[in-house]
């Protein structure tokens, strides 16, 4: 291993000691407040965002902010780049579609927009999509766009948009990915397509019939580990026998935990959230390599998924066992 390694990840061993584990976790879901929750993260130098007028907490920008410092993190370090654009390709991936289904409706697609450090520049998109100028989108979405909306116009269906970008989404990361050469990259890229076409083969078990069999061809991703021939024909069978046979492929702890939920899609994220997160902390057994800046943005994607998702809830007094049930594991 290259020995910039050695330095890059001795470094990021250091920022995940600052990481919002499941312990610092608890002591938030402990808070009575909002504002106690911020209190306490600004004692930990989370780097609290506050509203320059009113000085009000505003989680948010605070989330974003957060997570835009671990994408310049790991940009600053030893080919931080290769795996940074990995993980930046869905956010830029996401604009994109909201752009193109905001513009077809006549909204204005700013509030939508995610604006990430590292990512294609949101006034980039709203430009190529707003004046077709497909050109300023670097591939794989300049062809993808053009495609998205050429179909849209066609059929008048949004799905048609969600179902091209993200294929050329999931093409790019994929191909980042093998360039890379770490393995836990390239691992963690397969299982996330091999959970997103089983939930979708899941959710045509429950739609059934001639339209169920419809969405699992559209929305399949390539490049998985379990065929899109083999699910669609698992699906047919039903939810006993998908499950049945997914334990028996990577996605077997995927299935084990589906199998425990009430079904529901919100339940069927997190049990597919967990298992990339089992993927991501292999990581942490790496003395030095590039498997730790893997692995640390992830921890960091993960740290403010479930800070939203606690955050969320405080603001709308969910209860403590509520909270837990929907938060994800965390990397430390």
């Amino acid at each position: 291993m290259d020995n910039n390694y050695l330095y890059a990840g001795a470094r990021i061993r250091v920022l995940e000691n600052a990481l919002v584990g499941q312990e610092r976790l608890e002591k938030l879901l402990a808070c009575e407040s909002v504002d106690a929750c911020a209190a306490l993260l600004d004692e930990w130098n989370f780097g609290i965002v506050r509203n320059p007028e009113t000085g009000v907490f505003d989680r948010e920008a605070t989330l974003t902010a957060r997570l835009s410092d671990g994408y310049r993190e790991v940009l600053s370090a030893a080919d931080g780049v290769a795996f940074a654009k990995i993980w930046l390709l869905p956010y830029d991936c996401n604009n994109i579609k909201s752009a193109i289904k905001c513009l077809r409706r006549g909204l204005d697609c700013d509030r939508m927009l995610i604006r990430l450090f590292g990512g294609i520049p949101t006034e980039t998109v709203r430009k190529a999509v707003e004046k077709r100028e497909f050109g300023l989108l670097p591939e794989p979405f300049a062809t993808a766009a053009r495609d998205a909306c050429g179909q849209l116009e066609r059929t008048g269906d949004p799905r048609v948009v969600d179902s091209v970008l993200d294929r050329a989404c999931y093409a790019g990361m994929l191909a980042l990915a093998k360039e890379s050469g770490v393995p836990l990259a390239e691992k963690l890229v397969v299982r996330r397509i091999d959970l997103t076409n089983a939930m979708i083969a899941l959710r045509g078990c429950r739609m059934g019939g001639e339209v169920g069999r419809r969405t699992l061809g559209e929305f399949f991703l390539p490049g998985g580990t379990v065929g899109e021939t083999d699910l669609a024909a698992w699906s047919e069978a039903g939810e006993e026998t998908l499950l049945s046979r997914l334990h028996r492929t990577d996605c077997e702890r995927f299935a084990k935990r589906a199998a425990e939920t009430d079904g529901t899609a919100a339940a069927l994220e997190r049990a597919a959230d967990d298992e990339l997160m089992e993927v991501a902390r292999e990581a942490k057994m790496v003395s030095f390599g590039a498997e730790i800046l893997v692995g640390y943005l992830i921890a960091r994607e993960y740290e403010v998924k479930n800070l939203r998702i606690l955050l969320a809830g405080k603001s709308v007094g969910l209860t403590t066992d509520a909270l837990r049930e929907r938060m994800r594991l965390s990397y430390v």
